[in-house]
């Protein structure tokens, strides 16, 4: 079965001049792909520099699963006039030399500087390798040393010519103003994904499925997702995705947790669904209130005549956001009339109330 490279981000490097410029280089890998048994394996080391550099060297330190033995660096349009020297010191290791004479540099650009063609090793299994730059050195124009800080990435060997889904990020964050959970997760690269199911709980070893998205496919370039859980009633939630492939084959994602900060006010929220239906097969409206510390909370539904019909609430409850729940039945388990009812909402220091109508 054949397997293929992809590189699935860059390495970032942030290039400083000590003396006379001001600058802010960039290197990086970008991505390229290719097949066992071909010379497609390139990948093309790209630099983002604002100056003229006279010249960079560096240590490309790789997985021993891609063989250089018999590698090739190709120079591009922007080293043609340059030298390029490469020696691999150990399995793994290889250190490149870029430098020009005379009025020879590297010219403000962006662009790939050199091509490294890589090979697999027969017995490589499918993953996600590193790729680092070590010891990297740069001069400008006046062969004044420019300092290097490298950010690292990641080489994935896949098998069947296909790309995994890998996903480089997954987080959450709540939303006070809107009282919301945002969940956003990151694939840098796709394979026969059919999408991904959301799982939530409120302890870390029982979560369901809330939602689902839907993947890319098969895709080799990045994409950033979101779901928004509005169903919030704790104070901390545990939250996992489930990658599933169209054959039905599925991976969990680590989980992660979010933690709902206390509310700075009160506030009790129109009812919902209002109106409100005894008539159908599952008939209930839910209220949603908030306090922002534990104290007696009471709330109690009256008809237009100001009648206490139910009573909903009439405990001590901690600060945060709360539901419950009405059937539309009384205090002795009748149910009520169609028409206009009232409800509020009692604490020490607060006191509201809304309208709703029930239907037949």
């Amino acid at each position: 079965m054949k397997k293929k490279i992809t590189v699935c981000f860059g390495i970032l490097f942030f290039l400083l001049s000590s003396i006379v410029y001001s600058q802010t280089d960039t290197l990086k890998v970008r991505g390229t792909s290719g097949e066992i048994g071909t010379e497609n394996h390139g990948v093309p080391i790209c630099l983002k520099n604002d100056v003229h550099l006279r010249g960079i060297q560096l240590t490309l330190n790789y997985p021993i699963e891609l063989s250089l033995l018999k590698h090739n660096i190709s120079a591009t349009a922007r080293t043609a006039d340059l030298v390029i020297e490469t020696n691999i010191p150990s399995p793994g290791v290889m250190t490149v030399l870029i430098f020009g004479f005379g009025a020879e540099t590297i010219s403000p650009d962006t662009g790939s500087i050199i091509d490294v063609s890589f090979g697999v090793l027969p017995e490589a299994l499918a993953g996600f390798y590193p790729l680092t730059f070590n010891d990297i050195y740069a001069s400008d124009a006046f062969s004044q040393s420019v300092d290097v800080e490298g950010v690292d990435g990641i080489f994935a060997i896949t098998i069947g010519g296909e790309v995994p889904v890998e996903l480089s990020s997954f987080s959450g964050s709540f939303i006070p103003s809107h009282n919301k959970i945002q969940l956003e997760w990151r694939t840098e690269s796709e394979s026969n994904n059919y999408g991904f199911e959301i799982l939530r709980g409120e302890t870390n070893d029982k979560l369901t499925k809330i939602g689902f998205v839907q993947g890319q496919g098969t895709t080799s370039s990045s994409h950033e997702y979101n779901f928004i859980d509005s169903n919030i009633t704790s104070t901390n939630y545990f939250y996992q995705l489930k990658q599933i492939d169209f054959d039905g084959t599925s991976t969990l994602s680590e989980k992660i947790s979010v933690t709902i900060s206390a509310p700075q006010n009160y506030n009790l929220s129109q009812n919902y669904p209002n109106p409100f239906s005894l008539s159908n097969a599952i008939s209930q409206t839910t209220f949603r209130f908030q306090i922002p510390e534990s104290e007696l909370v009471s709330i109690k539904i009256y008809n237009v005549l100001g009648r206490e019909v139910k009573s909903l609430v009439s405990q001590k409850l901690s600060s945060g956001i709360h539901t419950v729940q009405w059937d539309g039945k009384t205090n002795t388990g009748l149910p009520v009339s169609k028409g206009v009812y009232y409800y509020t909402m009692k604490t020490k220091n607060f006191k509201t109330n809304k309208k709703m109508i029930i239907l037949e």
